[in-house]
C-alpha cells in the first residue's frame, strides 16, 4: 500500500511542469513576435516627471490599452501588432486634476517611443457675475482668484510667471457682438507669488490673487490668465459685468418711431440724463423733450422719426452707461387713403 505513493510523485512533478508553462502563456495577451512595446515619458512644462498619469494607448476600432506612469514618469504598453495601417496606435494623456490633456498626432505601427508633455492644469472664477453699483460713480474692486494642483512640494512651477490680460467692453457694443473695446483694454501683468497649502495626502493647492480696481464704474469686463504661458492650459476666461446702472425690460420692446416707450430698471437716478441707441450702423442720443419722465425705476420716452432698430442703454449724468435692452423698431407703413 505504500508503493503507490512513491510512483505517483514523479508522475505530479512531470504533470505540473508541463502545466505551469501554458499558463504563464495564457497570462501574456500578445507573445512575441506578435505584439509591440510602446512606451515613453511624461515630463511637465520645466521637464519634471509626471508620475501616476494615466496614458491611453488606442486604436481606430477602439480597442485601447490604458497604463499609469512610474515614479520617474515612464510608462510602458504592449498591445497586438497591427494587422493594418488602420489599427496602428495613438497615444493620448488623459487630463486629471493637476494636468491637462496630452495629445500626440504620432502613431504608431511598431515597438518604439512616445514622449509627452502635459500642461498644467489652473482653475479660477468663471462664467460671468453681475453687479449694480451705487448712483454715483465710484471705483470698483474687483477680487481675482487661480489655483493649480500639484502632487510635489514644492512645485515645479512654483517659480514660473503667470501674467494676466484685463480689459473693458462697452455694453451696448458687447450686447450687439459689435467687439467694440476701451477703457482698460490691454492692461496686463504677473501675479504675486502664490501661497500654498496642503489639502491632501500628496496634494498641495497653490493659490495667485489680486485685486483689480475699476476706475470705469459700467461695462463688461473680461480677464485672462495665462496668456503666453505655455505651462497653464486651457486658457481660462474670467468675464465680469459691473453696470453702474441697470434696465430690467422694455416695455414695448417693440415700436415704431413716434410711438412712446418705458424702461424699466433700477438706479436710474432722479436727474434725467439721455439715452444712447445702438445699431444698423448708426448711434442715436435720445434726450430733452423726446424724454417724458425720468425715475430712479422707470424712463419713458419718445422714438425719434429716423431712429433704427439697435440696442439702448441709459446715459445719466454721471456719464457711465447702463447695460443694453435691444429695441426693435418697425419700419413706418405709409397708408394709403
Amino acid at each position: 500500500m505504500l508503493a503507490r505513493p512513491r510512483i505517483l510523485w514523479p508522475l505530479l512533478i512531470l504533470a505540473a511542469a508541463l502545466v505551469a508553462p501554458a499558463a504563464v502563456r495564457a497570462a501574456d495577451p500578445c507573445p512575441a513576435p506578435a505584439c509591440i512595446t510602446i512606451s515613453g515619458t511624461v515630463r511637465g512644462p520645466v521637464f519634471e516627471a509626471v508620475s501616476g498619469y494615466r496614458v491611453l494607448v488606442q486604436r481606430a476600432d477602439g480597442y485601447n490599452v490604458t497604463v499609469v506612469t512610474d515614479a520617474s514618469g515612464a510608462y510602458s504598453a504592449t498591445v497586438p501588432l497591427p494587422s493594418s495601417s488602420s489599427q496602428c496606435y495613438q497615444i493620448v494623456g488623459q487630463a486629471d486634476a493637476f494636468y491637462a490633456n496630452a495629445a500626440t498626432g504620432a502613431k504608431r505601427c511598431s515597438t518604439g517611443r512616445v514622449d509627452l508633455s502635459p500642461k498644467v492644469r489652473i482653475q479660477g472664477t468663471l462664467g460671468e457675475q453681475k453687479m449694480y453699483l451705487p448712483d454715483a460713480s465710484a471705483p470698483v474692486a474687483l477680487p481675482v482668484e487661480v489655483s493649480a494642483l500639484s502632487r510635489t512640494y514644492p512645485a515645479a512651477f512654483e517659480g514660473a510667471p503667470l501674467p494676466w490680460v484685463f480689459k473693458h467692453s462697452d455694453p451696448y457694443q458687447e450686447a450687439s457682438g459689435g467687439g467694440y473695446e476701451h477703457g482698460h483694454d490691454g492692461e496686463r501683468g504677473v501675479f504675486d507669488a502664490p501661497s500654498v497649502r496642503k489639502i491632501a495626502d500628496e496634494v498641495w493647492q497653490y493659490r495667485w490673487t489680486r485685486t483689480i480696481h475699476l476706475d470705469h464704474g459700467a461695462g463688461f469686463y473680461e480677464m485672462d490668465w495665462g496668456r503666453g504661458a505655455s505651462m497653464f492650459d486651457p486658457m481660462m476666461e474670467c468675464k465680469m459685468i459691473w453696470f453702474g446702472y441697470g434696465i430690467d425690460s422694455l416695455a414695448p420692446s417693440s415700436a415704431v418711431p413716434g410711438q412712446t416707450v418705458t424702461i424699466m430698471g433700477r438706479k436710474f437716478g432722479s436727474t434725467p440724463g439721455a439715452l444712447v441707441l445702438a445699431g444698423s450702423g448708426q448711434v442715436t442720443t435720445i434726450s430733452g423733450s423726446s424724454i417724458v419722465s425720468w425715475s430712479k425705476t422707470e424712463i419713458t420716452f419718445v422714438v425719434p422719426p429716423l431712429a433704427k432698430t439697435g440696442w439702448i442703454s441709459v446715459l445719466p449724468p454721471t456719464n457711465l452707461p447702463t447695460n443694453a435692452a435691444y429695441l426693435n423698431l418697425d419700419p413706418v407703413r405709409i397708408r394709403l387713403p
